[in-house]
């Protein structure tokens, strides 16, 4: 399984943020912007985890923002953009992996859906392709 590093600036892109649905509960731990996420029991965001096939692997949608525990974090499904980092392959299908918030060019136990796609490989471009579960 090959980890997709989330560069330290990754960001929605302003011209398709518009485009994103946007629910916003607490962070319930920290989290950076772009992290792939779930909504727990207690209605707080927590970090994606494909370890198994349960609820953690279920990405409801990526963060728009950074955001520390406990302060709410906007998370947006739907189709939009995000700069994600660079050195990616054009059109691989990306997915939950096993690691916590992060991101595989493959599919892990519990990540079998693709969450989202490279569509330009040289800008670190990604395109989200989660529906989202809204409650």
């Amino acid at each position: 399984m090959a980890q997709v590093d989330r560069s330290a600036d990754a960001s929605v892109t302003s011209e398709t943020a518009m485009y994103a649905n946007i629910t916003s509960y607490p962070a319930g731990t920290d989290l950076a912007a772009c992290t792939p996420v779930y909504l727990d029991a207690n209605y707080k965001w927590q970090k994606t985890n494909g370890t198994a096939a349960n609820a953690l692997a279920i990405c409801w949608g990526f963060t728009l923002k950074a955001a520390k525990a406990g302060q709410v974090a906007n998370v947006g499904t739907g189709t939009f953009k995000m700069f994600y980092n660079t050195g990616l392959t054009k059109d691989a299908n990306l997915y939950v992996h096993n690691v916590a918030g992060e991101l595989s060019d493959v599919a892990t136990v519990g990540g079998t859906k693709v969450v989202a796609k490279v569509i330009d490989a040289q800008r670190g471009l990604i395109q989200t392709v989660v529906s989202g579960m809204l409650v």
